[in-house]
């Protein structure tokens, strides 16, 4: 009914309908291997601010729910990529989740799995309390940062313009253009 035939992928390629509807069925399935299902909760809370700056963290979770065979308090996260990750950004995700769920419901969920959707494979996290709190850390240290730097747009690197999820390309292109004016 969407017309995925005609939709393209971030790469431009057309979308292959029956790899979705794979896609769905694998995830329909996971999604009966739990019960108490809460999904893509949105959790937001202040992070650090000082007189012109205020720094809050905000992360929607694909599906909180109990796992039947375990019993066990989960978070899971879906992916369509068509490869696994090898880089840590996944993991990161993950562990940032983990830290939301821990920061609103004092609960650390027994494990974190992200499913890889089209592929039928999985890669499971499990954090614990001293990760969560050397993450806490880490956020305090950017968001330090941030504060510190200010309004100041030249105080920040232009990072990967060209990384196929940045949506504010153009305006990094005319940044980078603005810098090199200088």
């Amino acid at each position: 009914k969407q017309n995925l035939h005609i939709h393209r992928d971030a790469r431009g390629g057309l979308l292959d309908p029956n790899e979705y509807l794979r896609a769905l069925m694998h995830g329909i399935s996971l999604v009966d291997q739990h019960e108490d299902h809460v999904c893509e909760e949105t959790i937001r809370f202040p992070l650090k601010e000082n007189d012109s700056l205020s720094i809050g963290i905000k992360g929607i979770i694909d599906l909180q729910a109990i796992e039947k065979a375990s019993k066990q308090h989960v978070i899971i996260d879906y992916k369509t990529s068509n490869s696994i990750s090898s880089d840590t950004k996944f993991e990161q995700q993950a562990l940032f989740y983990n830290f939301l769920i821990y920061k609103k419901k004092q609960q650390l969920p027994a494990k974190t799995p992200v499913h890889y959707l089209k592929l039928g494979a999985s890669k499971e996290y499990l954090f614990t309390l001293n990760q969560l709190e050397a993450w806490e850390q880490e956020l305090h240290r950017v968001a330090d940062t941030i504060l510190a730097w200010g309004h100041n747009a030249d105080n920040y690197p232009l990072g990967k313009i060209d990384d196929l999820f940045n949506s504010k390309r153009k305006a990094c292109l005319r940044e980078r253009e603005r810098r090199k004016e200088k």
